[in-house]
């Protein structure tokens, strides 16, 4: 069980019944041209629904066709069903202009980005899932790290928990979706919508 993708999916649900677009149909598709987030890595999932992309890096693609109805009572029983819950809920996201922020920036981007995270951050000890690091910042382990930053690949393999005292903070295109529905903070001040 995945707290913030199933709590997501749930006010999602609600987001799509209030918009009776259950049938709407969303490509699955990957795309190996686009340059992913410097914070993710993977494949890139190109979600599209009603003329918006979104994406979403992960090392478990999907390539389907399939309804926005796939969510309702879905079991996310594994990471690529969980990729593909993300990607849609990112695309039906951007498509109501409740996510913004659905793509990866252009790599020209990528340093102001790393720059203004390490000003912003300064001093902290953070933890990127999947065990990236993040240049310029102080690194400790996902227990005791101050900040602890989700991607998507954290976000479909490690739950998030919150504990006293340390801030969640997800990061990237690829948990757009997830965190606007759960209102959770984000950093990608440079993505595309």
């Amino acid at each position: 069980m995945n707290s913030s993708i199933d709590n997501a999916v749930l006010r999602f649900q609600d987001l799509v019944r209030d918009g009776e677009c259950e049938d709407g149909i969303v490509r699955l598709t990957v795309n190996p041209d686009i340059v992913p987030c410097q914070f993710e890595r993977g494949a890139c999932m190109e979600a599209e629904y009603g003329g918006r992309v979104a994406h979403f890096v992960t090392n478990d693609p999907v390539r389907a066709t399939t309804k926005i109805g796939f969510l309702i009572d879905a079991v996310l029983d594994n990471p690529a069903k969980r990729s593909a819950a993300c990607a849609i809920m990112n695309v039906v996201s951007a498509f109501f202009c409740t996510a913004r922020r659905v793509r990866a920036c252009p790599k020209e981007c990528h340093v102001p980005c790393l720059e203004a995270l390490s000003r912003e951050y300064c001093g902290k000890t953070v933890f990127l899932s999947g065990d990236r690091k993040i240049p310029g910042l102080i690194h400790a382990t996902r227990e005791s790290a101050d900040i602890l930053f989700i991607n998507g690949e954290g976000l479909i393999n490690e739950a998030p928990t919150p504990n006293p005292g340390r801030k969640i903070i997800f990061i990237g295109p690829s948990v757009s979706g997830t965190a606007t529905l759960n209102c959770s903070e984000r950093w990608c001040p440079h993505g595309s919508g």
